[in-house]
């Protein structure tokens, strides 16, 4: 299923160019201009301005904080579970080192009023125990003033009626001194040692209690007992097959043993079981290869399951001595097939998605594919969507198409989207979502454009702006439908078994076109949440068992086998789930939601979002993209382009509306070789936008009051624009290269006597 990653003689010539613009190497004049600096200083959105989204908090608008829970549904809601159902739109905080620590007072404030103007009402901590211990020469030795700044920050959340997620560890290293004249900097392997160390795991308890546990000065509770905070993880990304992944360490050797003893009680049953006749004793039982297909090695995935089932039970039973009543999470980025079994015992499932992560974040020779995740056939997402339970919430707690891709664009529309499509109840780009002004710090990441810092990003803050609007405030529609991936002992433990043995296409693809969810052996995960799917679809044992039934019914009837896609979409079809109108059709890599709003053209390296809010699209050539009131007759380079009512009208009677047109940014003196694949230089301030045309028709019942207006990156109204009335409405160019600001993102069209209105707005 996945599509081959293919550029035409255009794309590359057009890539090839950016590396000479880049490098400063370009030909002439009107080359060179095509990148232009960034001329705004202050991002701080301006409270009314167009992109004030404090109103998505409705009626919440004295930040009242609830505690918490799970509904009836599924879903995570206020009032502990009983009262109005919330999805989050959740920023990732990382602080310490390159970061430069927790803000001071006067900042915390600034950032926290930010969070909540960008429309974020989660804050994801992360990394909390290696900022306190930066440079500390004593266990637990938590440097004062981060404390009482991680401290004051949360308080300033808080007042903003925005809620926490926090690690309760992050750091390998977790809360040991760190100070370079301590020689095991770097040994300590918490993450593993939790599993198998008593140390280790007693560690983690006082992390817990010495950082979580204390009272806040400034809340007057401990963070345990605080409602703000409203989901836990017990340990960042510590799935084991995460933790070994460079192989299996010696420390699991005993432990392995012990587990082989305990399940079969003498050497004949493993020899037996095993089908290995060099057992004679329990210690000629060895770990396996990681890539073996054996007895062994998935007895070996057993036992790597019944360890982090009993982490997480300890682990929360800790948490709940301590007073904790809200939410538990773990094990958030497993990939293969035994990490979603294990999921089976959260109450609350989390997960990280990347796609095109680069090998070596900004080392001289770091690479990336430089491919459309479109092309690929949203990858990432259709992870996602496949290790979601059935009747529990979920939360994407990272995902990113990271920076320097050039399609990076695609991020701010692919996931927000199908995340509202399924139901998520959160979804958080990692990371630092906010920065408050360009030019303001010195610490190295809010310098100049890093992967996995979206703040500093002209591209990536205008994807989340759109997300705010297709995630948070629900502009997308849920499924109509619901499929259920059915997981049983022997389709996940049994033949075929492995380590990084991977859900199949043709299952995860479903997600794309309906609601999608696991089920454990055929039942509901809990009683009390009747979650009832309108199809299943088994996990068949073996991978590749489909297409094998179907290359041997095409052998018998001569003719060429179809892919198991084609028979899913066939069985969707049958099952009513998707209409005969659905353009979803394997044959032209097309994909369209049940809803009819969301439709991924893999071949095209094109998406769009049709709602009667917000109309999208993402795309790199093939023009004119015609949406349902938007048009996009032409643009002059690939983008990201959207318009969004923001005063709760449809889009065809909006007296304001917000336009996004974001193409690509780099830092200054950028190097690469092959095209954007391999970096050379990750360059320095300022950061620069790709300047593009596009030529745009909007189809609106009042046109004849509307202006246009480009804006500052925060929201502040500059320059007005021509317009065209057209029949049925308005027809207007946009040239970010000609705009006495500077490049910009973001776009307003208003009527007159409406500039006044609350921008974003609750539905």
């Amino acid at each position: 299923m996945r599509s081959a990653n293919r550029f035409t003689a255009l794309w590359l010539s057009f890539a090839l160019l950016i590396s000479m613009q880049i490098n400063g190497h370009a030909g002439d004049t009107e080359q060179a201009s095509a990148w232009l600096k960034v001329q705004d200083k202050d991002l701080e959105i301006v409270p009314g301005s167009v992109l004030d989204f404090s109103g998505l908090f409705g009626s919440n608008q004295k930040n009242a904080i609830a505690p918490i829970g799970i509904d009836s549904k599924g879903h995570l809601a206020l009032a502990g579970g009983k009262g109005e159902r919330i999805r989050f739109l959740c920023a990732t905080l990382v602080h310490g080192g390159p970061h430069g620590g927790f803000p001071d007072h006067h900042t915390a404030d600034e950032l926290a009023a930010q969070l909540r103007m960008h429309g974020y009402n989660l804050a994801r901590f992360h990394f909390v125990d290696e900022a306190l211990m930066q440079g500390r020469k004593q266990d637990f030795d938590y440097d004062p003033q981060e404390l009482d700044r991680f401290h004051y920050l949360l308080a300033a959340l808080k007042q903003q009626g925005i809620y926490w997620m926090i690690d309760a560890a992050t750091s390998e290293n977790g809360a040991y001194a760190t100070s370079e004249t301590d020689s095991s900097v770097g040994k300590r392997n918490v993450k593993l040692g939790m599993f198998i160390q008593p140390a280790a795991q007693e560690h983690w308890k006082t992390m817990v209690t010495t950082i979580l546990g204390k009272p806040n000065p400034y809340t007057q509770q401990s963070i345990l007992t605080d409602p703000a905070l409203a989901v836990v993880t017990v340990m960042n990304e510590n799935s084991l097959e995460f933790v070994t992944r460079g192989g299996y360490p010696d420390e699991l050797q005993q432990p392995f043993r012990e587990w082989v003893k305990k399940k079969y009680k003498d050497n004949p049953a493993i020899k037996a079981a095993w089908k290995d006749d060099s057992i004679n004793s329990i210690v000629d039982v060895n770990l396996p290869d990681e890539h073996e297909a054996s007895p062994r090695h998935s007895d070996f995935i057993r036992f790597f399951y019944d360890l982090e089932r009993s982490t997480l039970q300890w682990t929360t039973e800790f948490l709940r001595k301590q007073n904790y009543k809200g939410l538990i999470t773990n094990y958030n980025n497993g990939a293969s097939i035994y990490t979603r079994a294990v999921a089976q015992d959260l109450k609350l499932v989390t997960q990280h998605a990347y796609y095109d992560h680069p090998t070596a974040f900004v080392d001289v020779g770091s690479q990336q594919l430089e491919t459309s995740s479109i092309e690929d056939i949203a990858p990432h997402a259709r992870d996602l969507a496949s290790h979601r339970y059935g009747g529990r919430p979920f939360l994407v707690d990272e995902y990113d198409h990271p920076f320097w891709s050039p399609w990076r664009r695609e991020a701010g529309i692919l996931i927000p989207a199908y995340a509202a499509l399924q139901g998520w109840d959160g979804i958080a780009r990692y990371g630092n979502p906010v920065e408050l002004g360009y030019e303001r710090s010195k610490f190295e990441r809010h310098t100049a454009i890093y992967p996995f810092t979206i703040g500093m990003d002209p591209v990536a803050r205008a994807g989340e702006t759109l997300a705010a609007l297709l995630f948070r405030r629900g502009d997308v529609k849920p499924a109509q439908s619901s499929v259920a991936i059915d997981l049983t002992t022997q389709s996940v433990f049994g033949e075929g078994s492995g380590r990084w043995r991977l859900m199949p296409d043709d299952l995860s693809a479903i997600g794309l076109v309906t609601g999608l969810a696991l089920r454990w052996n055929g039942d509901a995960p809990d009683k009390s949440l009747q979650w009832k799917p309108d199809l299943a679809f088994p996990l068949v044992s073996a991978p590749g068992r489909m297409q094998k039934v179907l290359d041997k019914f095409a052998e018998k009837i001569g003719k060429e086998a179809p892919s198991a896609w084609d028979g899913r979409v066939e069985a969707l079809r049958k099952a009513g789930i998707l209409s005969n109108q659905n353009r979803t059709n394997p044959a032209l890599g097309t994909y369209q939601s049940d809803t009819g709003e969301i439709l991924l053209e893999s071949r095209d390296r094109r998406m769009s979002v049709i709602t009667p809010n917000t109309e999208a699209a993402v795309f790199e050539s093939g023009f004119p993209v015609t949406l349902s009131h938007l048009k996009i007759e032409s643009a002059s380079s690939p983008a990201l382009i959207s318009l969004s009512s923001v005063d709760g009208r449809g889009l065809a009677d909006s007296s304001r509306m917000l336009l996004i047109f974001a193409t690509d940014a780099l830092n200054s003196d950028m190097r690469f070789s092959d095209g954007r694949k391999t970096l050379q230089d990750l360059g320095k301030p300022p950061i620069l936008i790709r300047a593009a045309q596009a030529t745009i028709t909007l189809r609106h019942n009042s046109s004849k009051d509307l202006r246009l207006y480009s804006t500052g990156l925060n929201g502040r109204r500059m320059d007005a624009l021509p317009v065209e009335q057209v029949k049925d409405g308005l027809r207007f160019k946009l040239d970010t290269g000609k705009l006495s600001h500077g490049p910009t993102t973001y776009f307003e069209l208003v009527s007159e006597g409406s500039e006044k209105t609350t921008a974003a707005t609750a539905k």
